[in-house]
């Protein structure tokens, strides 16, 4: 059994202070602002909120409409479809600039919080891939920031469209959510390597490693609740070795708690509940079963109660679980290819750091082989029940890798915490021939490894909360190029920087280009930086261009560049059956 000492909290508190400064800094990235009215409008008079909204009303509600699904999408991509011809679409496009921050799926948070009415008991969130101890507690501080005149909550539309400034504030709120359990998950990562390693250095290690990761910074800085759903995992897992440990009905329910809690904070979070069943069986009788009743059924009843909308939506209102999930689940199809695997590890090593990466790896590899051999047991299952819930994570996140871009590496949080932890325990727990000191500088060094990875985000947060923002200096050098420019997406401040509505086309290119087709260059955001298309420019040209041996920060949507392909440049990288262009197109 560990003893717990002041110097534990001792190091935890310096930990979290540091974890603090770390999640905190460029916190207010990429929010909206009135600073892309220069570019959106140019010499036209610039619009109020009153007047967006009467060029683009607001849909009509829709009960069986998902939070995240649009109401206005454009179904036909049959044909090139011109973005900014009136001033309703003009108007539609704006809004998304007054509204909308650099990280395209923080919105959907709001617009399921805008769609509850308290007054006539109806807080169904429409929105079930983000669970109820995600929507709700981000509301109620929302509340608890008006109280104190820390944000303003209007009921016109308008306020906000006036003051996007005011908005902001609500992705700031929602961010610190995010922060603090970030923040919680440091001593959770102390707790679980100190149980693992039992030496406080490897504990501080494996949580200062935490703190520094890549993946952990980005998440603790968006407004999204995949970094807590990874913290709730990581305490099912704690609870359930607990429970093996010492048989306590408290114990299983405690576990069987966090696992609904995981599934009530995102979807993602069910599979903590595969460890109920692993629990019981390593538990010797008596009593298992009815503890395995216990566990299921707190699981089951913290869910519903955080998630009560989604059984009464199952049994009434089916087209409303149906809108939102199958927009979620049409977006990931399974592939088990090799670039799928190939983009998994790519993504993993991203998120954790090279180092962290390779170390883990290395100290999972060993401990599976130990273990097949017998040669050496875990003192405690939480290690078990660790490489468990991981590989199950590691698998789905491998299975739906095939074509995602970098973003997609934050549904890997699990088996990066993991890995990070794996890299302490391959220094601390083999019986390596080495001295204590050495042992220790190899620790310290692991931890100051991860460092300039860690800090090549909190830049690119910390650049996009500048008044002039990477956004806005890609639209300075837009007006450099000046032409029609064609999109695989419609126009908004996470997918390209803010240009002139008035004198320069935004045209939706179709699936397949027809002939004729009235384009200068294609604009996309640049995911891998090591996949550049030929003939492609590069805005901003000078920014977010990394450290010599890595090129930039691919989860983040911060300080992002992209790719300002010219027509036949962009030509160049389809397939054969997409090219066919009238000769009079010009180059």
């Amino acid at each position: 059994m560990i003893s717990w000492t002041k110097t534990d909290a001792l190091i935890l508190t310096l930990l979290t202070l540091m974890g603090a400064c770390i999640f905190l800094t460029g916190i207010t990235w990429g929010l909206p602002s009135h600073a892309a009215d220069h570019y959106l409008f140019g010499d036209h008079p610039i619009w109020t909120g009153k007047q967006i909204l009467e060029f683009a009303p607001q849909p009509p509600p829709d009960d069986n409409r998902g939070a995240d699904v649009d109401a206005n999408p454009i179904t036909d991509r049959t044909h090139p479809i011109l973005l900014n011809e009136t001033d309703a679409q003009r108007a539609e496009i704006v809004r998304r600039y007054r509204l909308f921050s650099y990280q395209p799926d923080e919105m959907i948070t709001f617009k399921s919080l805008a769609g509850m009415h308290p007054a006539r008991a109806d807080l169904d969130p429409h929105l079930y891939q983000y669970g109820g101890l995600w929507i709700y507690p981000v509301g109620a501080l929302l509340k608890l920031s008006s109280l104190f005149h820390l944000i303003t909550l209007h009921p016109d539309p308008a306020f906000y469209l006036d003051n996007p400034e005011q908005f902001a504030r609500f992705y700031i709120v929602a961010r610190a959510y995010s922060t603090a359990w970030g923040l919680l998950g440091i001593s959770i990562i102390y707790y679980i390597t100190r149980h693992l390693t039992a030496t406080r250095l490897g504990a501080a290690t494996a949580a200062f490693c935490y703190a520094w990761m890549p993946a952990v910074i980005n998440a603790a800085h968006e407004a999204k609740p995949h970094l807590a759903g990874a913290i709730l995992m990581l305490l099912t897992a704690g609870a359930a070795a607990r429970y093996v440990t010492t048989g306590r009905r408290r114990c299983a329910i405690a576990a069987g708690g966090f696992a609904g809690a995981s599934l009530g904070m995102i979807l993602s979070g069910l599979w903590a509940f595969a460890l109920l069943p692993l629990m019981i069986f390593l538990r010797p009788p008596p009593n298992r079963l009815r503890h395995f009743i216990f566990a299921i059924s707190a699981g089951i009843g913290v869910y519903v109660l955080s998630n009560p909308y989604v059984p009464y939506n199952a049994f009434f209102h089916p087209a409303r679980l149906t809108s939102n999930l199958h927009n979620s689940t049409a977006m990931y199809a399974v592939h088990s290819t090799g670039s799928a695997f190939l983009n998994a590890l790519t993504l993993i090593s991203e998120g954790t750091s090279l180092p962290l990466a390779i170390l883990g790896a290395i100290g999972l590899l060993i401990l599976l082989i130990l273990r097949m051999l017998k040669k050496e047991s875990p003192k405690n299952p939480l290690a078990l029940f660790l490489f468990v819930l991981s590989a199950i994570v590691l698998l789905q996140f491998i299975l739906l890798a095939s074509g995602k871009p970098g973003e997609y590496g934050r549904f890997a949080l699990l088996p990066d915490i993991t890995i990070a932890i794996a890299a302490v325990i391959t220094l601390t727990h083999f019986r390596w021939e080495i001295g204590p000191i050495l042992r220790s500088l190899l620790l310290i060094a692991l931890a100051l490894s991860v460092i300039p990875f860690g800090i090549e985000y909190i830049y690119a947060f910390y650049r996009d909360t500048s008044l002039v923002t990477s956004r806005l200096e890609a639209a300075f050098e837009l007006d450099s190029f000046p032409g029609a420019i064609g999109l695989k997406d419609e126009p908004a401040p996470y997918l390209m920087p803010p240009v002139n509505l008035f004198e320069r086309n935004l045209v939706l290119l179709p699936t397949t280009l027809p002939p004729g087709i009235q384009v200068d260059f294609t604009l996309q955001p640049l995911d891998d930086p090591t996949q550049i298309p030929r003939n492609s420019l590069l805005v901003p040209t000078h920014w977010n261009s990394g450290t010599l041996w890595r090129p930039a920060t691919r989860l983040s949507w911060a300080n992002k560049r992209f790719q300002l392909i010219p027509l036949r440049g962009f030509l160049s990288t389809l397939p054969p059956t997409q090219t066919t262009l009238a000769a009079s197109n010009p180059p």
